[in-house]
């Protein structure tokens, strides 16, 4: 044999090699890929049908993005409200004070890939199909990560229904949207899962990008520090270097206030943006009071007793600590920090980032065929609504 037919060969052979491996992955997470592709093409069909079937008969001025109608339909509907916030940063930056609320990493994501793949034209309609792309990948990527967490903590057919669950959710949609909660769920549940192997260097990297995507990035690193703790078994004397790894979030942090302060004169100005949105500090249980006649509040009150149930998990060692402190900590953080004339508004959106919740619907159904079918009926109904509207540009969450 010469010298070609070895290369030939050994290149087949590490071709070969490859093909098995992409084999065995999907042969592996055949369950989420393939739910995540059913629900991915509903959500490229339905705007089209949605929009045609329901027409606006009074929108927002802004309604709608482009008079081509599939353009509109296919791309501009998943821009709506704060999908055309980021897609401004990722063009011109953060020219206005009140768009410092938004957190940097994807936006600056959007523009690095809308340079590379526009070949620096940052066109409204190709940045924002780059950042559908973000985020349907990121949204199977969250399957993914998903079905592997739930595997890890329980079993199959419960990792299967959490991620049939997380996608029936009817906020949902929001994970194909130019936003960031499918990305920041990705991050949040690879550094979970790192987390849980040991992998800590792992874990707290994905935690700093999380820090850096949503201001919920904090709740993630405080859980991952209950992790360790666990780990520990919460004995001081077992504390070792991975201690330290806790310090990269807060620099990372620390790097967002210094943006802040150099361009606003106060390292804070994302927290002083939110009075533009008319935010207010109050109790939890006043919040869910003053909202109780908004069409969100069945929801929040639905993953409230979620919650409630999760206390009991808990206790009977059927659901990690680490996931109750996230589950409580991000459920509770937006109902203390409410808008004045709508204090649910967005709850039922970052609802989606609450993955524990889906562990514990998933069991639910699991053991119920009669939850299993209510959950999905009520909740794809629900989403056809929701998105329905969303598709009108009527304010969703």
């Amino acid at each position: 044999m010469n010298k070609v037919e070895e290369t030939t060969e050994s290149k087949l052979e590490l071709d070969s090699s490859l093909e098995d491996k992409i084999l065995a992955f999907f042969k592996a997470y055949k369950a989420p890929i393939t739910i995540w592709f059913g629900w991915r093409i509903a959500l490229f069909i339905f705007p089209i049908l949605g929009g045609t079937l329901f027409l606006p008969t009074d929108t927002e001025d802004t309604y709608p993005v482009t008079s081509n109608l599939l353009l509109e339909r296919l791309i501009g509907t998943w821009t709506h409200w704060d999908g055309a916030v980021y897609i401004d940063i990722a063009s011109r930056g953060y020219n206005h004070i009140t768009t410092v609320s938004f957190y940097p990493l994807y936006p600056l994501l959007l523009r690095i890939l809308s340079f590379v793949f526009t070949l620096g034209s940052y066109n409204f309609f190709a940045v924002a199909a780059v950042g559908i792309v973000i985020s349907s990948l990121s949204a199977l990527a969250t399957c993914i990560l998903l079905y592997k967490l739930v595997c890890f903590e329980y079993d199959g057919e419960t990792a299967r229904l959490s991620v049939l669950y997380l996608l029936a959710f009817p906020t949902a949609f929001f994970l194909v949207a130019v936003y960031t909660e499918s990305f920041f769920l990705a991050l949040a549940l690879g550094a979970f899962y790192a987390a849980r192997r040991e992998k800590w260097t792992m874990a707290i990297l994905l935690a700093c990008l999380a820090v850096l995507t949503k201001n919920q990035g904090v709740l993630v690193v405080i859980a991952l520090a209950v992790e360790y703790a666990q780990q520990i078994g919460w004995n001081p004397r077992r504390l070792d270097r991975r201690v330290f790894f806790f310090s990269l979030p807060v620099i990372a942090f620390g790097g967002w206030l210094g943006f802040n302060w150099i361009g606003y004169n106060n390292p804070f100005a994302f927290i002083a943006a939110l009075d533009h949105w008319n935010r207010v500090f109050t109790w939890p249980w006043q919040t869910v009071v003053d909202g109780a006649g908004k069409f969100e509040a069945p929801l929040v009150i639905a993953f409230l007793l979620i919650l409630a149930l999760a206390v009991r998990s808990t206790l009977k060692g059927n659901l990690r600590l680490t996931y109750f402190v996230f589950f409580a900590i991000t459920m509770l953080q937006p109902l203390f920090n409410p808008i004045v004339e709508s204090p649910l508004r967005s709850v039922i959106r970052y609802q989606l980032i609450i993955f524990p919740a889906f562990f514990l619907l998933a069991k639910a159904g699991k053991r119920s065929q009669i939850f299993h079918y209510s959950y999905l009926v009520f909740c794809l109904l629900l989403a056809g609504g929701l998105l329905t509207r969303f598709i009108l540009f009527f304010w969703v969450a």
